[in-house]
């Protein structure tokens, strides 16, 4: 099963939502065509275990550890590769290691320049990732 194009951005508003959302709230917030295209893609969601709707009819997204929007979390309402605090972690441990062992042995010198070797692949892996899924989001 994969979702793109308007079902993955129709799953995206109800991951970055604060609340439960009804079908003429997703409609105007995404600037779909009907209301009844939204619950087209809605039903589909749900049947595969994504979305979910409460007692009010409104849908909220169900967060799914097999799905590649897994490997993300959602600050301030946008998408943000776990990636991505890793290798700020990795280059920052790298700069810690040169500011108190300076000047650096061949040892911290190394781990340094491994350390932002990770950060800047894993840099280099959030941009593929978001790229995927702007690729997605277009179809």
């Amino acid at each position: 099963m994969a979702i793109s194009g308007k079902r993955l951005r129709i799953y995206l508003e109800l991951l970055k939502a604060d609340r439960p959302l009804g079908i003429r709230d997703l409609q105007r917030n995404l600037g779909l065509s009907t209301p009844s295209l939204v619950r087209y893609h809605l039903e589909y969601l749900e049947k595969y275990g994504l979305v979910a709707k409460n007692e009010e009819g409104k849908y909220y997204a169900i967060r799914r550890r097999d799905t590649l929007l897994s490997i993300f979390i959602i600050v301030r309402d946008s998408l943000v590769p776990i990636s991505s605090f890793i290798s700020a972690f990795s280059i920052s441990f790298a700069l810690l290691i040169l500011v108190l062992f300076w000047p650096p042995s061949i040892v911290e010198a190394s781990l340094s320049f491994v350390c932002v070797l990770i950060g800047l692949y894993l840099i280099y892996e959030s941009v593929i990732l978001i790229e995927v899924i702007k690729r997605e989001i277009r179809k």
